[in-house]
């Protein structure tokens, strides 16, 4: 199938190269080679960049400002609020009570209650599925950690 692509790239840049070679190269045979190889090398180069652009832009996780109603009720986009929280470093210091006020009760704890979960909902993951987690870690009562992970489906 690449090779399709390939092709329908090549032709018309075969015609292209072809006219602007025509005024700088005499013979046809040595300028038939010329245009066939540079055709060759700029559809792949073409096809490469586009393959590029496509993986860019499926894989394109939108970002959102932290604001506690939309954590609250919007799950699903929880994820796009991640980062955040993480570089606004609002948590860091803080005990459980004020974490809980502003991201409600975690989804799991560890049986230490040392490890907080918080589902952040799914999405960014291109062609396959990317499930979202904030994780906060506790050391003596106050948050010390706050990171996010990332699981491919």
């Amino acid at each position: 199938m690449p090779y399709l692509y390939l092709l329908i790239i090549c032709i018309p840049l075969f015609f292209l190269v072809n006219r602007i070679l025509s005024k700088k190269v005499k013979y046809h045979n040595t300028r038939l080679i010329l245009t066939l190889l540079a055709s060759l090398f700029f559809a792949f180069v073409m096809y490469q960049g586009l393959i590029a652009l496509l993986q860019r832009k499926v894989g394109h996780i939108p970002k959102r400002t932290f604001k506690r109603e939309e954590w609250l009720t919007e799950k699903t986009l929880r994820f796009q609020m991640i980062d955040d929280i993480i570089n606004s470093k609002m948590l860091l210091g803080s005990d459980s009570n004020k974490v809980k006020k502003l991201l409600g009760e975690p989804s799991n704890r560890s049986n230490s209650n040392r490890l907080w979960i918080y589902d952040a909902g799914q999405g960014g993951g291109g062609m396959g599925f990317l499930f979202h987690y904030l994780n906060i870690t506790y050391e003596e009562g106050k948050v010390i950690e706050v990171i996010k992970i990332q699981v491919k489906d």
